[in-house]
This record gives C-alpha cells, structure tokens and sequence, in this order.
C-alpha cells in the first residue's frame, strides 16, 4: 500500500487520523485479490495497448476552471478522461468491477471545496491514482500536510528526487495510461490534472505528439478558492495537523513554483499544440471556446460532440456560486506574491463581493487535522 510507505518518510500520522489510515488499509485489503486477477488477467493486455492519439492534457493551476474543462471536453464520444473510478483502484478497476457499488459507499455526495456531485463515472485528475502508485503525487501534500513543502517541490517539480524514482514515476505513470485506455476501448485521453502544469517538458518526453491547453483564471479569485480546497480536503483526508497560516503559505509558494515551471517550459510546446484559455472567456461562451479548441489544436469530431456539450452545460446551468468579500487582506497578499501573473494576464481586482465555487469558510480553525 503505497500510502503506508510514503509514511515512513514524512513523520508518521498523528493519532487522531489512525482511523482513517485504517479504513485505506481495509480497502487495500479488500482490492489485493484485485490486483493480482488484474496482473494475471489483464497484466500482458496493458503492456501491449498502444496510443493511437497522444492525449489532450488540461493544465492549469488548481481552481482555475480546470474540472468544467475536463467534463466539458469529456463530451465527446470520441475521447475517454480518468475517472474517479480508475483513480480509487489504478492497479486493479480491470478486474474488480464487481466491486464497484461497495467502492462507490465510499464517495461523498459532492466534494468538500466545491459541491460538485461525485460519482464512480466522474472525469478526475490522475494524480490521485498516482497517490497509490508512486511516492510522487500532490494528493501526499493533502495526506501528510506537515510535510507539504518539501512534498511538493518532490512530487510536482520533481526537485530534490533520485533520477530513478522519476523514472519509476513515468512508468507507473504510462502504465495507468495505457489501463485507462484498454478500459476505454482505445480512445484518446483527455486528461487534466494541476500538476502537471510544472511537467510539460516530462509530458513531451512520453508523449511527443500530445496537446495541451493551460486554463487560467484571475488569481484574486483562485487565491481564496485554492486556500479553501486546501483546507477543506486536509480536514477530511489529513493525516497530520498543521495550521491555517501554514497552509496558506504553502499555497501563496506553490501557486509561484508551478506557474513560473509553466512558463519557463511552455515554450516547449510547439504552437499548433497548445491553446490558452482564460476561465472567464469560457464561463462566458462555452461551446464558442471549444470550438476554438478543437480548431486551434486540430481536433476532429467537433460537429458530433457539440450536442451532448450544449446538453452538459445547459444542465449547469442552475449550479450557484458562493459568494464573499474580497478583503485588504486578500488582495495585498495575491498583489504582493502573485503580481507576476497579474501583469502577465492584465487581471485586475473583481469587486467587492467575489464569486467563487466552493464551501463554507474554511479559515476559521487555527488547527487543521
């Protein structure tokens, strides 16, 4: 069980999180006989699954618009995204479908920073398979929050890491790939997955032909949403205490790291593979920044799609956003740490009553366990 190696080197567990350590060693339990039917029955299927496209990789910055992308995208009949139930079992979903009502009891109705539904069929990043695969995956800076720093610079940045757990990473990685494409009948992945914004050049190293668009979104926005999925999901899933202040440091430093590792690769990227895409030009016009997508990086299938993209976004139509005030606070913090992407983008403070999707205030608690 990875999650249980990779606490041996961040400090163990506070006791408190003991039972929800507990419950992931019941469910490693429960997917064991899973994953070897999965090795013997499928092992030698995976190895041999090829990529007929290189997949479309959604990058951006956490809370930037990147899951309505993906789910968007995800409408086409012709492309297949991750899903929560590939990333919930990576080395076994081939061969425990059975398990899937029991997996699914498991799942909150809707996330804790957005209340976006959740189900088992739901596109999802992949770094959370890669939390069971690899020691590298930023879901360890939400287990093991005392440690999120050096976690992050590790898993995201892939700084201050041995040459060959990198590259165990891009096997595990690929492998999972190629098992999500072998469960989805061999179409094109369309991918999304934060962290991989700072990974461009690792990306096109495995997928040479791959094609990429970075959403982006107006950082005095995502700067309280980030702080409150952060601490919302360390409430829920952390299995360390660290504080309110702590968290926010990390995610005014993270949000620096991973944004200037973008643009110090995105040239890498040869222009007719990679679209930018400003969140609120798509909030705006759905199906018009779509059509730009699949124009822009030649993409077929379009005309199919667009139906069932038109349905998707008129049955989210009635979804509310949260709304809170901007504060001195807030907006001299992103100024004063993000101004590089401010002037990059010509963002400029939204008013005084934000919108923003997620929960309740999640900065009331000194202490986050």
């Amino acid at each position: 069980m990875q999650l249980v190696k990779t606490m041996h080197h961040v400090g163990g567990v506070e006791r408190g999180s003991l039972a929800r350590l507990a419950l992931t060693g019941v469910l490693s339990l429960i997917n064991e006989p899973g994953r070897w039917r999965s090795r013997l029955q499928y092992g030698a299927s995976v190895n041999r699954t090829e990529f007929k496209e290189s997949p479309i990789f959604i990058v951006g910055h956490w809370r930037s618009g990147t899951t309505y992308l993906h789910e968007l995208l995800s409408q086409d009949p012709s492309v297949a995204p991750a899903t929560v139930w590939h990333t919930m079992s990576p080395r076994s979903f081939l061969a425990i479908r059975c398990l899937r009502r029991l997996y699914a009891r498991f799942l909150p109705d809707r996330r804790p920073m957005d209340s976006v539904e959740v189900t088992l069929d739901a596109s999802y990043e992949e770094d959370a398979a890669m939390a069971a695969l690899s020691p590298l995956s930023f879901f360890n800076c939400l287990y093991f929050p005392a440690q999120a720093e050096r976690l992050f610079r590790q898993a995201v940045l892939f700084e201050d890491v041995d040459q060959p757990l990198v590259e165990r990473w891009k096997r595990d990685y690929v492998w999972f790939l190629k098992a999500v494409t072998l469960d989805s009948g061999g179409r094109r992945l369309v991918l999304k997955n934060p962290p991989n914004t700072a990974r461009i050049r690792t990306l096109l190293e495995l997928f040479p032909d791959a094609r990429f668009v970075h959403i982006y979104r107006n950082p005095y926005v995502v700067y309280p949403s980030t702080l409150k999925m952060r601490l919302s999901t360390i409430r829920r899933f952390g299995l360390q205490r660290t504080t309110a202040e702590a968290v926010e440091r990390q995610v005014l430093s993270d949000y620096i790291s991973l944004m200037q590792a973008y643009f110090d690769q995105r040239s890498l990227i040869p222009p007719d593979r990679l679209v930018e895409l400003r969140f609120e030009d798509l909030e705006a016009d759905p199906i018009a920044s779509v059509r730009h997508i699949y124009q822009a990086l030649d993409l077929s299938g379009y005309a199919r799609a667009q139906p069932a993209m038109s349905e998707f976004v008129e049955s989210q139509a009635d979804y509310r956003k949260n709304q809170y005030v901007l504060d001195d606070k807030t907006r001299r913090r992103v100024e004063e740490h993000w101004g590089f992407t401010l002037d990059r983008w010509g963002y400029e403070p939204p008013g005084p009553a934000l919108q923003q999707p997620g929960a309740a205030d999640a900065g009331e608690c000194s202490k986050v366990a």
